[in-house]
């Protein structure tokens, strides 16, 4: 079959088609991405108002489109066991 002697009418359907395939799998994509929790985990120095020495800190930022409660915040030490340290729970939003 020739494109040329396909009528106008087919042409603009099979296009059609194509753009709404196309927008299909964009919105999926997008819907998936949004569900995604996204953190950025940085390591950071605390500096205390009364002096002394710095601390190594853990800062955690939500990327997310949506709320989240970290409630713990610290290392795995080797055999998987956890070095607990002094953090703060993150508050709850919303």
């Amino acid at each position: 079959m020739n494109i040329e002697t396909l009528p106008w009418k087919d042409v603009t359907m099979i296009a059609l088609a194509a753009v709404g395939a196309v927008l299909g799998v964009m919105n999926t994509w997008n819907a998936l991405s949004q569900r995604r929790v996204r953190l950025i985990v940085r390591p950071a120095l605390a500096y205390f108002t009364g002096g002394g020495p710095p601390m190594f800190s853990i800062s955690v930022t939500n990327m997310s489109s949506f709320p989240l409660t970290i409630s713990e915040v610290g290392f795995t030490g080797w055999r998987g066991t956890k070095g607990k340290r002094s953090a703060q729970d993150a508050q709850q939003v919303g």
